[in-house]
């Protein structure tokens, strides 16, 4: 009903692809935004193959849940502003960059995981506010230990949590379950953002 609340997507990309969108309003104060990229033609033609781009533009002070499914290519999400509320993210191959938001979930609790991330081929690089502690569950990952700052973090229960030293004080907290390849994880503080 205002510019405030705009969602705004902006496709480049192969001409043998296209965009199918569907918004539900699910009752007086939520709905749900659906966007499908369609491979037109089983077999494109060569001409017209090429990378895409999909610019998702999110409204900062509605709240929201993002549920990304991805075959192939490098996600970046930077969620930094936005008012996040679940995040899950399955994607088959790349690399994925994702900026964690300075936000307190307001529908839930500091226990409750807010999501998955999924990264079945690929490296996944999350940065996480210094104001926020974070935990992720990596029991559902493979591979060897993944790239922290040991001051911040601590690996645990078998290297299958790594949680911020100030979890139990922080006013902030965010927990997600990460299914990826340890070795190729790499959880960092935005530059600038340190204390």
């Amino acid at each position: 009903t205002s510019d405030a609340r705009t969602v705004r997507v902006t496709f480049e990309g192969s001409t043998e692809r296209d965009l199918v969108n569907s918004l539900v309003l699910d009752d007086e104060t939520s709905a749900t935004l659906t966007i499908n990229e369609i491979r037109e033609n089983p077999l494109p033609r060569l001409e017209a193959v090429g990378r895409g781009t999909l610019l998702d533009e999110l409204p900062p002070e509605v709240p929201v849940d993002v549920q990304l499914e991805a075959v192939q290519g490098e996600v970046r999400m930077n969620l930094a502003g936005v008012r996040l509320e679940r995040l899950n993210l399955a994607q088959q191959t790349g690399d994925a960059f994702i900026d964690l938001p300075t936000y307190d979930p307001a529908f839930s609790r500091p226990e409750d995981t807010l999501g998955t991330l999924l990264l079945a081929n690929g490296g996944m690089t999350i940065r996480v506010p210094a104001t926020v502690a974070a935990r992720f569950d990596m029991s559902a990952s493979t591979g060897g230990d993944p790239t922290y700052d040991p001051e911040a973090y601590n690996l645990l229960f078998a290297r299958d949590i790594l949680e911020d030293r100030n979890i139990d004080t922080a006013e902030i907290v965010q927990r997600y379950n990460l299914a990826v390849s340890r070795s190729q994880l790499v959880v960092t503080v935005p530059e600038g953002d340190a204390d």
